[in-house]
């Protein structure tokens, strides 16, 4: 799964860099590297909640999940109060190439998902799925 989504969310970062650079300058570049390092930093952080949660009860788990998630929101938000004013990249950088990364980790991480070959073991009789 890491690297279902990460492989194509560094093909989305690259790109971003270097557009953000020719089309806002040094400003665009560090807000499309910042912005591409907090996508990598919180699918990284999700991937590792689900790593050492995969064998806990669910119900810890989903704490775990939730947990996680409100950090990265609260994280998120923060960062950006913090960089709201900051002259030392492109907001528009960063909020454009977060979305891209984004799209391009959840896209990678379906698919790896989706490729994945999990064994299957069904007892039930034949013509009785879905019947007490």
């Amino acid at each position: 799964m890491l690297r279902g989504g990460a492989l194509p969310a560094a093909a989305v970062a690259l790109p971003a860099v270097v557009l953000g650079g020719l089309l806002a300058g040094r400003d665009g570049a560090l807000g499309a590297a910042a912005g591409s390092a907090a996508v990598a930093a919180s699918s990284l952080l999700t991937l590792v909640t689900m790593l050492v949660t995969r064998h806990v009860a669910p119900e810890l788990a989903l704490g775990a999940a939730l947990l996680t998630y409100s950090t990265k929101v609260v994280a998120l938000g923060l960062a950006l109060l913090a960089w709201r004013e900051a002259a030392w990249m492109s907001p528009t950088a960063f909020a454009l190439s977060v979305l891209a990364g984004v799209l391009a980790w959840t896209a990678g991480e379906l698919r790896a998902f989706a490729r994945l070959r999990l064994p299957v073991f069904d007892t039930a009789v034949p013509g009785t799925v879905g019947r007490p």
